[in-house]
């Protein structure tokens, strides 16, 4: 994060090497930014995360914090966007990105 920033970091907080989250609090909002890497083969890990976020996303909305969720998915979110070949097996499967 910027040097500018950190004046405004309350916490920050690294649940595992594929989470890592941030408090930003400003004069009239708090932000919680959550950094995640969800490995795309290792299915336990993927549920484990996916659980963890849908929690801090609910914690966060009941204190009227805003979240902000940004990594690498290693899913798709449109499968139209994400591929040309209509014959293509791939689906979506992160409920997060439902």
């Amino acid at each position: 994060m910027n040097k500018s920033w950190e004046k405004y970091i309350e916490k920050i907080m690294r649940c595992s090497n594929y989470y890592i989250d941030a408090l930003l609090v400003f004069k009239k909002v708090k932000i919680m930014i959550i950094v995640i890497y969800i490995p795309p083969n290792d299915k336990e890990t993927k549920k484990l995360l996916q659980q963890h976020i849908i929690k801090k996303i609910r914690e966060n909305e009941r204190k009227n914090i805003k979240v902000i969720v940004i990594g690498d998915f290693n899913d798709i979110h449109s499968k139209t966007l994400d591929q040309n070949n209509k014959e293509s097996k791939r689906k979506q499967s992160l409920p997060l990105l439902a």
